[in-house]
């Protein structure tokens, strides 16, 4: 497999497969990340996809290959934070989350998560969203966010916490 520096150096060269490669290692990442702010599945997919649009197009500014999930990230964050004030959510998250079929399995299956996500610390929500949304492991994500494996470690075991702590208080 090939890492996220070789991919973005490939990508900058032309070559459309590492744009593929990219695109399916930080889509589901994106997606949820997009989700959490604007609270609607379709719309989070169509600020993802406008989003890497704005990615490829600035990929030149990047000025640490390796950090492109984070900052692909960025973008995202900015695009559903200005999507969403053009168009805010008729419901809130859980609801119009929960209308996405199976199809989405991986979507639904964190579909309750997804709102809070938006709630966790920025890098929580990172290491979070590369961890089970991006199915990165923790020397993968400590290479993407250019920091120390222990750091990457305690940071999303207080994001779980957070969680969890956050679920009870939804189920209760």
């Amino acid at each position: 497999m090939q890492t996220t520096e070789e991919l973005v150096k490939s990508a900058l060269l032309g070559d459309e497969g590492a744009v593929s490669a990219l695109v399916r290692r930080y889509e589901h990442t994106a997606i949820a990340t997009a989700g959490a702010i604007v609270g609607d599945f379709h719309h989070a997919q169509d600020v993802t996809q406008e989003s890497f649009v704005d990615a490829f197009r600035k990929l030149k500014q990047l000025r640490n290959p390796p950090a492109f999930g984070p900052w692909l990230l960025t973008i995202v964050r900015r695009n559903a934070q200005r999507a969403r004030k053009r168009n805010p959510p008729q419901h809130h998250g859980l609801d119009q989350l929960g209308q996405i079929e199976s199809r989405n399995s991986w979507e639904s299956e964190f579909r309750e998560l997804m709102p809070l996500l938006a709630r966790l610390p920025e890098q929580e929500r990172i290491v979070v969203n590369l961890r089970y949304f991006g199915g990165l492991n923790l020397k993968q994500i400590a290479s993407e966010t250019r920091r120390p494996p222990g750091t990457v470690s305690k940071q999303l075991s207080r994001a779980v916490e957070r969680l969890q702590g956050m679920l009870a208080e939804v189920n209760s």
